[in-house]
């Protein structure tokens, strides 16, 4: 491509050349045919002068254009090596181009091959997979048929083993009938008893003005005490010897037969539970408390409650009642039978009654303990039920 354009600007420069030398041959004929100038000079002379500017011209034109020839050479030079660059490159990146198409080529059948390769590993394994599924619902339903069979004819025994068994059940469904209806009793009986809890007190506080002939005797005061523990609890419902017991004698484990401890009442729960009680009097700076209603004298009495704490504390009546085969609550209730003598205490100590939860103790009045024995009550009818509830789970197992 160079090389023509080389040729074409040299004949270019030929053309010019041959049509600058017949015009210059062309006005030296014309010129030497005139006659001569009117001034003595011949008249070819002068135009021999302009001819030779003229050519001198031609010459200077002539140069400038070979100037401008060797520069368009130069410049056609520089651009065909760019060109020949170029051609290299382009020639080069079609190789790339076709070493890169050759080699994805390759890549592709790879891939198509693989593909074809795992879409018939994967229909052959949905193929086997199938013919798994389609043997194992075969099977299934086989087995349920047999199942059924089976089912019908165990139901069949079954009907037959429970015709005997009707009454039994009518007489369960009886009891269950009779369970509920004297749970709405004994939920009457609780709201009378609730009530009747308000005279309950009020009696003990009467006795406790005509109590005053008690105050220099400890045993006597301990023995009312006791017995207004007792009289409680069988108000509540309990029985002696059934759901408590008195004085009970419990002896230390390692010291056989060395009593160590006697509460004043234990009340048994479900299963192997027991619940000690202590009944506790208090009056000891009672009166002087009430009299003087000072801080001093009510903060005295508050330690001679806290003193009777420490010691019902001391003789730890849950462990000798666990080394002696119960399951006890892991506290001893203090029961004081009137009120006042434990709203005073609290009154002048308010942490009085944390202070005995921290020694296992819990202090309660008449009120709170009927609370608390209502909630053993409620216990035991849950504890009942329960056990009725499993013998008929029972009943019905074997069934």
């Amino acid at each position: 491509m160079g090389r023509k354009e080389d040729k074409g600007v040299i004949a270019l420069y030929i053309v010019i050349a041959g049509a600058c030398c017949l015009v210059a041959g062309f006005l030296i004929g014309f010129f030497t045919k005139r006659p001569s100038g009117v001034n003595g000079m011949p008249l070819q002379q002068k135009e021999i002068e302009g001819l030779k500017a003229d050519i001198e011209k031609e010459r200077e034109a002539l140069s400038s254009l070979r100037g401008e020839k060797e520069k368009a050479y130069l410049e056609n030079a520089t651009l065909s090596e760019k060109c020949r660059g170029y051609e290299e490159q382009i020639k080069g990146l079609k190789e790339e181009i076709e070493s890169r198409k050759a080699d994805f080529d390759s890549r592709l059948a790879q891939q198509q091959q693989e593909m074809r390769r795992r879409e018939e590993e994967l229909r052959s394994s949905i193929e086997k997979e199938f013919e798994k599924n389609r043997n194992l619902q075969k099977e299934a339903e086989d087995r349920q048929n047999s199942n059924n069979e089976e089912r019908i004819s165990a139901q069949a025994k079954i009907l037959k083993a429970l015709s005997p068994l009707t009454g039994q059940i009518s007489s369960l469904q009886d009891a269950l009938a009779s369970a509920k209806e004297n749970r709405a009793s004994e939920v009457g009986e609780l709201r009378a008893s609730i009530e009747g809890l308000k005279d309950i007190e009020k009696s003990i506080q009467e006795e406790n003005q005509n109590f005053s002939s008690l105050l220099n005797n400890n045993q006597l005061r301990g023995r009312w005490g006791e017995i207004q523990l007792e009289n409680l609890v069988e108000k509540c419902g309990m029985s002696k010897h059934v759901d408590f017991d008195t004085q009970l004698s419990l002896a230390s484990k390692g010291k056989e037969g060395e009593e160590r401890g006697r509460p004043d009442l234990v009340v048994f729960l479900p299963g192997k539970g027991a619940m000690p009680v202590d009944a506790k009097t208090p009056l000891e700076k009672f009166e002087e408390a009430g009299e003087k209603e000072t801080s001093n004298a009510g903060l005295e009495y508050a330690k001679v409650v806290k003193k009777q704490v420490d010691s019902l504390s001391k003789r730890d009546y849950p462990k000798l009642l666990s080394e002696n085969g119960f399951e006890p609550l892991n506290f001893t209730v203090a029961y004081i039978p009137v009120s006042s003598w434990l709203q005073e205490a609290i009154a002048f100590d308010p942490d009085l009654l944390n202070y005995a939860f921290s020694k296992n103790v819990v202090l309660c009045s008449s009120a709170s303990f009927w609370a608390l024995l209502q909630a053993v009550s409620v216990s035991w009818r849950n504890w009942s039920l329960e056990e009725d509830a499993q013998e008929i789970k029972k009943l019905g197992e074997e069934l």
